[in-house]
């Protein structure tokens, strides 16, 4: 769908994750609302007050109008797990739909409602709002919703509860998207609105920019492997450490987790592990350019078959790319599919010393894999997001006239 013009159209988009930008997965959400501004759409986006002070506004939002709303439950929601519970709600954006909710409905009428979160309140809120409104609601589902581990951890009556909030959201909804099918296949009901699968994408011309040629390995030198991002609840490290504990004279490998607070388990011979908290995305890239691998893993429990959103940022550094998933696994196969890509089951720990063997032999060679690879862009996350608008808003897509 070539040349999508949203010009004219008037979008309220509320967008938990939009601002602060803080880690690939959020700038998937500030992809799609560049994209509608780039196809022409005049955007209001509705954000919750951030945390911690607010960091220098990016550029690339400079055509949209953020509005920040405080959310005055944020602080007893960021308490761990316990404030979620408390409040039988699983995010901290509660009494913050409650403002945007009220003062949306005595603003000039929107063509559409955008939203792209984690289901959850932010979705509803949506959802209630387009209903209120009679305009099209596009919905963007970053993970799974009642299905999500999270709710069932909370228990059987927390759990068909949210099932509810689920099915009275989606009925609302005229399209969705998500970053993976298997998002679509664990909803409560079937969807029969328009969907699509907008996988995630990167910053290609940073990480082409940041990260140079893969650095020589010297003989006795330990391999660098880097894993980055947030370790939570099942999705650590652990299967990892596991495998490599069961090789015989494993030559040395240093893990470096780089977004995580501490290792969860302790390391074999063989393995050290170091741990680099939360840095900047431009720090981030240094410890791509020094990486020799990286590596990529899923949930123990096999309860989320994600491919997390740096999967596409390890793609664009032309190093080798390690994943410890199960056979049959989602992110298998698409390690496995790309050059330089490792894909290992836990608990096999000959097929462990093969890849490390190989990423070994690659380092060694400085093989730059980038030739082989093809690397989604943020710039395809939005023009992708904007065609799905366009089917959204029908066959005139004609902006309202307002009310």
């Amino acid at each position: 769908m070539p040349g999508i013009d949203l010009g004219g159209v008037r979008l309220l988009a509320i967008v938990p994750k939009l601002w602060p930008t803080v880690g690939t997965g959020n700038q998937r959400t500030t992809a799609m609302v560049t994209g509608f501004v780039a196809a022409g759409a005049q955007v209001t986006a509705y954000v919750p007050e951030p945390r911690k002070a607010r960091p220098p506004y990016p550029g690339e939002l400079q055509d949209v109008e953020v509005r920040v709303r405080r959310s005055r439950l944020a602080a007893v929601s960021d308490r761990g797990m316990y404030g979620p519970i408390v409040l039988g709600v699983q995010d901290r954006f509660v009494d913050f739909s409650r403002a945007v909710l009220a003062e949306a409905r005595r603003a000039p009428r929107p063509d559409a409602i955008f939203v792209s979160s984690a289901p959850f309140s932010a979705f509803v809120t949506a959802a209630t709002l387009a209903a209120d409104l009679g305009v099209p609601l596009l919905g963007d589902l970053r993970d799974a919703w009642s299905q999500h581990p999270f709710n069932r951890i909370l228990g059987p009556i927390h759990h068909r509860l949210e099932e509810g909030r689920e099915r009275r959201a989606l009925v609302r909804a005229t399209a969705l998207s998500a970053p993976i099918p298997e998002i679509f296949d664990t909803l409560v009901q079937p969807f029969h609105g328009h969907t699509r699968v907008i996988e995630h994408g990167c910053d290609a011309e940073a990480i082409r920019t940041g990260v140079g040629p893969p650095r020589p390995l010297q003989p006795g030198q330990p391999l660098l492997l880097v894993y980055a991002g947030m370790r939570y609840g099942a999705l650590t490290e652990e299967e990892f450490v596991r495998t490599f504990a069961e090789l015989d004279a494993p030559e040395p490998v240093t893990l470096r987790l780089v977004g995580c607070p501490q290792p969860a388990v302790e390391t074999p011979p063989g393995l050290t592990i170091e741990v680099v908290d939360q840095v900047p995305h431009a720090e981030l890239l240094r410890h791509y350019d020094e990486a020799h691998a990286l590596l990529n893993f899923i949930s123990s429990e096999g309860l989320q078959p994600v491919v997390r959103s740096k999967f596409e940022e390890y793609k664009a550094t032309g190093r080798p790319v390690l994943a410890m998933a199960p056979a049959g696994s989602r992110l298998h196969a698409v390690t496995s599919e790309h050059a330089g890509g490792y894909a290992v089951a836990p608990g096999d720990p000959a097929g462990l010393a093969a890849a490390l063997g190989e990423i070994r032999r690659s380092a060694a060679a400085r093989i730059d894999h980038r030739p082989g690879r093809t690397a989604r862009s943020f710039a395809d996350v939005g023009r992708e997001a904007s065609e799905l608008l366009a089917i959204a808003l029908g066959p005139s897509g004609a902006p309202s006239s307002g009310r």
